[in-house]
């Protein structure tokens, strides 16, 4: 790693952070749009070797505050993420994200820099600028709360606003961190893995592989980054998890069924076709699906002792048929009561412990809700599985992913039936095509009557937290009639659903058939099967600049509310003018 002489800020490279002598002060901060990089400083002793200047003289303000804090403290060595790395340099960018917790964690001190807090004031006000400061919303910032033993908050103006240790309850209603880790009495790897996605749930990042890379420390993960791969990292990363934990609470998020013991709708009362969609798999798509996970714990099963003399061997076991045709190894054979989990191209293959029913199957998670009560996963059989001797299983009864059962459902069973210990496949991720982004089946054709902008659409849906499914179907020569709808499904409250209808109109005795549009919210209603529109409110000839706003509220699990202006816009494809409008939203 490479440090800078806080009595210089010139770079010095050593072996490990264990080989610094003194140990050395390390810097959290949000980046600024201009930094200063490892070429800037290097360029910059080269300059003060021929003046004669003390680099840190020339250095930008953050780091010169730093150096001085840090030599101030005893410490003659100081890290910084934004000039002690090559970025340049694929390998060594990639070394130091999967050290940096290690980093931070064998800091003597880490100083939290809050360029936009000012000294002074309350900070735990409802509405104080230290719980309003962006460092809380950053991904990789969560890492740097959590490892170094002691965290140092500074002002705007390098005024000490408090320590970690010391705030740490404000700092728990900011972040979700618990109190008891903050404070080092609770070991992290104690908590759920759901529970520590949930930390990260509203975080941001720059780049969409950093959702993953920032987590790869606080669940000890060590893999390669490969920038440009987009959400595959988040999905790697749950892998990589898998392989070293049978932490099923990783599989806990979406929507639970309320009632104990109580079953799930038919699934068959779906009204939507057969698709594995990220909702419909077991794998996450990314941090912020575990957003309402923060009180999941998990309960390791024990398992029962081995009778005396059972040899430990490998062994066939029934799987999911009945049929006596799965080969396990010797932990799953002799340890039923332990839930094993190995990535396979069929699927995630399982080993837990379920419930059949005639229209859906329960798998017990080993883990708990808010309420203390055990979590089961609903399953229901994929009728295009490709091998009919492994059946294969997808999460979710239609908007349902958990269900909570009675305490006592493995005496009493639930509803009637008992659980047993079975091997499964369930599908892990939905397949995509690689830099795919959203599809949309309007743009097919040069003489659609709509279509969008990806790059527009696929920013709007990643930094609103909204998925989009197309409803209608959409044939390749679609004229605009019958009309299509898309739905925008909000992905922390998965009833929340924005209907954007679009259409030409036939019932008007004009002949160039209108393009129309409408915008409806639902909460927890089902949309109407064909849309509707209104000629004097819908047509977007008549809209001022074939613009319109709509107003609309999403409430966040009886808790707040989020209010949404809705802008449509429509502009002429220059692709196709006579007949097509792109659409902005």
């Amino acid at each position: 790693m490479r440090l800078l002489s806080t009595d210089r800020a010139e770079l010095h490279y050593f072996a490990s952070p264990e080989a610094v002598p003194g140990g050395y002060a390390i810097l959290s901060h949000v980046w600024d749009p201009y930094e200063q990089t490892y070429q800037d400083l290097c360029s910059l002793r080269a300059q003060c070797a021929l003046t004669g200047e003390n680099p840190r003289d020339r250095v930008c303000s953050k780091l010169r505050e730093s150096c001085f804090l840090a030599e101030r403290h005893g410490y003659k060595w100081l890290w910084a993420d934004t000039c002690c790395i090559d970025k340049t340099s694929s390998s060594e960018l990639s070394e130091s994200i999967n050290s940096m917790y290690r980093f931070y964690g064998l800091a003597e001190v880490c100083y939290a820099y809050l360029k936009d807090v000012p000294k002074g004031g309350i900070l735990s006000s409802r509405d104080s600028a230290f719980r309003r400061s962006r460092w809380h919303t950053r991904g990789w910032t969560l890492q740097e709360l959590i490892a170094p033993d002691i965290v140092i908050f500074l002002s705007s103006d390098w005024h000490v606003l408090g320590t970690k240790g010391e705030l740490a309850r404000l700092l728990e209603e900011i972040t979700l961190v618990p109190v008891e880790v903050l404070r080092l009495e609770e070991e992290l790897s104690n908590v759920s893995a759901a529970r520590r996605m949930s930390w990260a749930a509203t975080r941001q990042t720059t780049k969409e592989e950093d959702e993953a890379y920032c987590l790869m420390g606080i669940f000890g993960i060590n893999m390669p980054t490969l920038y440009g791969e987009g959400r595959e990292a988040f999905t790697r990363l749950q892998e990589e998890i898998l392989k070293r934990s049978i932490d099923t609470s990783l599989f806990a998020w979406g929507q639970c069924w309320p009632v104990p013991s109580m079953p799930p709708p038919s699934p068959q009362s779906s009204r939507h076709s057969h698709i594995h969609d990220d909702k419909s798999c077991l794998l996450a798509m990314s941090p912020s699906a575990f957003a309402s996970c923060n009180q999941i714990s998990f309960n390791p099963p024990r398992s029962p002792p081995l009778p005396q003399g059972e040899p430990i061997s490998s062994g066939v076991y029934s799987d999911s048929t009945g049929e006596t045709e799965v080969f396990l190894d010797a932990l799953d054979f002799v340890q039923p009561g332990l839930p094993t989990f190995s990535v396979t191209p069929y699927g995630l293959r399982a080993h837990v412990m379920l419930f059949e029913y005639p229209s859906y199957s329960v798998a017990v998670l080993c883990c708990s809700n808010k309420d203390g009560k055990p979590l089961g996963l609903l399953l229901q059989s994929c009728p295009v599985a490709p091998d009919p001797h492994r059946p294969l299983y997808h999460p979710g009864v239609d908007r349902f992913r958990t269900v909570a059962l009675s305490d006592d459902f493995i005496e009493r069973g639930v509803n009637g039936v008992f659980a047993e210990w079975k091997v499964v496949y369930i599908i892990q991720q939905a397949r995509q095509d690689a830099g795919a982004g959203p599809r949309l089946l309007l743009n097919r054709n040069l003489s659609t009557p709509f279509r969008f902008c990806k790059e527009e659409l696929e920013r709007l849906l990643r930094q609103h937290l909204w998925s989009l499914e197309t409803l209608t179907r959409v044939d390749f020569d679609w004229n605009g009639s019958p009309p299509v709808s898309l739905a925008f499904k909000h992905k922390i409250n998965d009833k929340a659903v924005i209907i954007l209808s679009l259409g030409r109109c036939q019932s008007t005795s004009r002949m160039d058939y209108p393009h129309w549009a409408t915008l409806r919210f639902y909460q927890g209603q089902s949309p109407p099967n064909v849309p509707e529109h209104t000629c004097s409110e819908d047509h977007i000839c008549q809209w001022p600049d074939r613009k319109k706003v709509f107003k609309l509220s999403v409430e966040f699990y009886g808790i707040m509310n989020f209010f949404h202006d809705i802008t449509l816009s429509f502009a002429t494809c220059p692709m196709n003018p006579s007949t097509t409008l792109v659409v902005t939203i």
